[in-house]
């Protein structure tokens, strides 16, 4: 079974991601800030979503540091629309990147093309 990490701030989207996926087959780990989610970034940790607006940290930082601990694909989920923000981020590793409010379909294939 892959177990996904989320780093998601706000408690009701972390839940319902977690639900969704632990539905869909995956194991999760949840994070509320990117330090807890670097912290909670093992080798048992297949995929990752990150909430880019995190408390503390910048997305760009943590992507990095998450990159550099084990490289795993990152899927950045995030209310910012702009195309550029999007380049630089694909820049600095994040594999794919799906803006907010998203259809959980839709995630749910974008993990698994990830995952493949």
């Amino acid at each position: 079974m892959k177990t996904i990490l989320i780093i998601e701030d706000d408690a009701e989207i972390n839940d319902m991601l977690r639900i969704l996926l632990t539905q869909n087959g995956y194991r999760t780990v949840s994070a509320y800030s990117g330090t807890e989610g670097i912290l909670a970034h093992s080798r048992e940790i297949s995929l990752i979503l990150l909430d880019l607006m995190l408390p503390g940290r910048s997305g760009e930082d943590i992507i990095r540091e998450l990159k550099e601990k084990h490289n795993v694909p990152v899927i950045v989920t995030s209310a910012i629309h702009d195309v550029n923000k999007k380049v630089d981020l694909f820049a600095l590793g994040a594999d794919d990147y799906i803006t907010k409010p998203f259809h959980n379909e839709e995630l749910l294939a974008r993990i698994a093309a990830r995952m493949r």
